[in-house]
């Protein structure tokens, strides 16, 4: 007996995350640039926005300067200023 498969329904969501090893230029890289930006004005740390976009740290935290995020201190906000 031969069943026929359902159609798979495809997400109209766009992915953020670029495939390894490949460049991202021009309007996509603007257009992470933008999404990545939003969440860390957000209070998402640097690894929750990495994560969210699929980079390595160093990329993301290179894309977020680029695009003009200002960046918060390293934790230990707490610290005692002598």
């Amino acid at each position: 007996m031969i069943t026929q498969q359902s159609e798979r329904t495809v997400s109209t969501k766009t992915s953020t995350a670029a495939k390894r090893g490949t460049r991202v230029s021009g309007k996509e890289r603007e257009r992470i640039g933008q999404r990545a930006v939003a969440l860390y004005n957000k209070g998402k740390s640097v690894r929750e926005v990495l994560a969210a976009i699929g980079w390595s740290y160093g990329a993301t935290h290179r894309l977020l300067r680029e695009h003009g995020a200002v960046m918060r201190g390293r934790g230990a906000s707490g610290r005692r200023q002598r």
